[in-house]
C-alpha cells in the first residue's frame, strides 16, 4: 500500500454502513467529539439533554436497531431507528407528515458527515417542537410501513 492510503487507513474505524474518523486529535486538525450533547426524544416522555458517546454502535443502542437519519434543514439531524414501524416500536412524535417510531435524538450535523454536540438555542428550539408528549389511536395511515420506489 502507499504511505498515503495506508495512512489514511489508520485514521479511519470502517463499518460496513459508516466511516467514521478516529477520536483523537492532531496539531491544527479538528477531529470528531469523543461524546456529544444529544437530545433524546422518548415515547410517552419529554424531550431531555443527554450526552453519549459519538460512535455508531452508541447510536444504536440509543435508538434500538439499526440506524437512520434525516435532516431538519437547519445543522441538525433526527437519528432514528430505521425498522421501528416494522418491528412495532411505540409511536413517539409526529415529525413533517410521518410518525416516527421508538426513541430517537437530534444532534448536531457536522460538515462533514459527523455527528456534533447541540448547542444551547437548537437544545431550546427542538425541546420546544417535541415537548407535546403526543396521545395515538393505533390506527393512523402514517404508522403504516411504507417505502417509496424512485425509477429513472
Amino acid at each position: 500500500l502507499s504511505r498515503k492510503v495506508a495512512k489514511m487507513l489508520q485514521e479511519t474505524l470502517v463499518h460496513p454502513l459508516v466511516c467514521l474518523p478516529r477520536m483523537s486529535k492532531r496539531r491544527g486538525e479538528k477531529r470528531m467529539e469523543n461524546t456529544i450533547r444529544v437530545l433524546k426524544i422518548e415515547p410517552g416522555k419529554a424531550p431531555y439533554v443527554k450526552e453519549m458517546e459519538n460512535d455508531y454502535r452508541a447510536s444504536q443502542r440509543e435508538v434500538g436497531g439499526l440506524i437512520d437519519c434525516f435532516g431538519f434543514g437547519d445543522g441538525c439531524i433526527a437519528v432514528l431507528n430505521d425498522e421501528s414501524k416494522i418491528n412495532g416500536m411505540e409511536p413517539n412524535r409526529r415529525c413533517r407528515d410521518d410518525i416516527i417510531c421508538g426513541p430517537f435524538f437530534i444532534c448536531g450535523d457536522g460538515r462533514d458527515g459527523d455527528f456534533m454536540s447541540l448547542t444551547d438555542e437548537q437544545i431550546e428550539h427542538y425541546s420546544k417542537q417535541f415537548a407535546e408528549i403526543e396521545q395515538f389511536s393505533g390506527q393512523e395511515p402514517e404508522l403504516e410501513p411504507r417505502m417509496t420506489f424512485i425509477a429513472f
